[in-house]
């Protein structure tokens, strides 16, 4: 039996700890919406600059990406993305990363799966936040 999409906000909403950004805002609100709001900014950028350095065979640009995406996921607590990104990072950075691609593009997907289930947890934090 498939989730609902509620019950797979709930089990993101259980899985992320949203303390860490809680802390680096110092606890204000306003700050805690900025720095949400800058990572799903930066996460859908860098989703979209990611997939065309795959497109293009650019791996190190892409190897790139990834571990600044995953440096930023880390900094702000938002652990979920990390494996994932790893991974992407590690098959960029492979002695032969064209011929990885088929698993850079799954790694890619996943990544771009994972986000969109989360950025519904976040977005409706900052709803919350907001009213």
């Amino acid at each position: 039996m498939g989730m609902t999409d509620e019950s797979k906000t709930n089990a993101w909403s259980t899985a992320l700890d949203l303390s860490t950004i809680e802390d680096l805002a110092d606890g204000d609100p306003a700050v805690q919406a900025d720095l949400i709001g800058m990572f799903l900014r930066h996460t859908v950028e860098a989703i979209g600059k990611l997939r065309a350095a795959i497109d293009g065979d650019r791996f190190g640009e892409a190897a790139g990406i990834a571990h600044t995406a995953r440096g930023f996921s880390a900094t702000l607590g938002i652990m979920t993305l990390v494996p994932t990104l790893r991974e992407l990072e590690q098959a960029a950075r492979s002695p032969r990363p064209q011929e990885r691609t088929g698993d850079l593009s799954r790694l890619l997907a996943q990544w771009e799966s994972e986000f969109d289930e989360l950025r519904g947890t976040l977005t409706a934090w900052l709803d919350n936040a907001a009213g």
